[in-house]
């Protein structure tokens, strides 16, 4: 039969409130680091994609959008239009917002891969601080790659939570897995 490997890091790290405690650390950091970005300008190429962009101002340039190419940063430039205007303040908030959901579903998929949350919790924290992440984060149009990333952790964590034989908390099995105990 099929047994449940050992879950490193029991106690408070392993339950739901150190999960959550552990990604509000990761979204602090991100926060703190990346908070000056706020008090930026548009730079370089989001003059051309946001400020002279006529297609960004409502959604009957939809076809616009699309046949420019990477149409779900261009449905996040629509949105940030609608709540922000021109104001750069607000599409860096955006930015900002989605590389600290992309650091959380990183911390979520290493703590599902390793099984321990400090590990999940180092290794989130070190990507959400790390500076290879700037140039993604400060300028709005490189929003595309923080887009990307969580699209792919989306999909990995689904992938796992199909394909990895768990149980549920009472010992069930997971119907994500077509309900087998695969054991």
């Amino acid at each position: 039969p099929y047994s449940e490997p050992e879950v490193a890091g029991v106690g408070f790290w392993s339950g739901r409130r150190g999960v959550a405690f552990a990604a509000f650390l990761v979204a602090l950091a991100g926060f703190v680091v990346y908070r000056d970005s706020l008090t930026s300008r548009f730079l370089y190429d989001d003059i051309n994609l946001i400020v002279i962009n006529p297609n960004i101002r409502d959604l009957s340039n939809l076809k616009g959008l699309i046949a420019g190419g990477r149409p779900v940063r261009a449905l996040t430039f629509i949105l940030d239009y609608s709540l922000w205007g021109y104001n750069p303040r607000g599409y860096h908030l955006s930015n900002i917002f989605l590389h600290l959901t992309g650091a959380i579903l990183f911390f979520l998929l290493i703590k599902r891969l390793f099984r321990d949350s400090l590990i999940a919790l180092g290794a989130a924290m070190l990507f959400v601080v790390h500076p290879a992440a700037t140039e993604a984060v400060v300028m709005v149009s490189h929003r595309k790659e923080m887009l990307a990333f969580i699209f792919m952790l989306l999909a990995l964590l689904f992938y796992h939570s199909a394909s990895w034989p768990s149980r549920g908390v009472r010992g069930e099995a997971n119907p994500a897995c077509g309900g087998t105990r695969w054991g």
